[in-house]
């Protein structure tokens, strides 16, 4: 399975929007993402539960809500025919947050974008 972790420590950095728009990406390619909110202002689910019917499905899952009568693994757990995890972040990212990705710098500036590799 694919996993792409979007991370930023500043607020209001389009962390949330990056990841809503990697997962309809994947949706639209019939590659069944999911999409996991670990920030607690829980934007992305709003997003998602606003979806048509009609639209290729996207699984949402709201990790920034614990549950006690289940482990945190179990809870966490997408559908078996999930191919791609799009995960958005808090503000404050946890280093749990990062585990199994692959990191990708991306510069942003008015002159110029790239995306690099670490």
């Amino acid at each position: 399975m694919k996993r792409i972790v979007v991370l930023n420590p500043k607020g209001g950095s389009g962390k949330t929007t990056i990841a809503i728009n990697l997962a309809s990406y994947f949706a639209s390619r019939q590659q069944t993402p999911v999409l996991m909110d670990f920030d607690p202002q829980g934007s992305s689910l709003r997003w998602v539960k606003k979806r048509h019917a009609v639209q290729p499905a996207i699984h949402a899952i709201a990790a920034f809500e614990k549950d006690n009568r289940t482990t945190r693994a179990f809870q966490l757990r997408p559908r078996p025919s999930t191919r791609t995890s799009c995960r958005t972040s808090p503000a404050t990212p946890t280093r749990s947050s990062c585990r199994c990705c692959r990191p990708i710098s991306i510069s942003t500036h008015a002159r110029a974008a790239s995306a690099t590799c670490c």
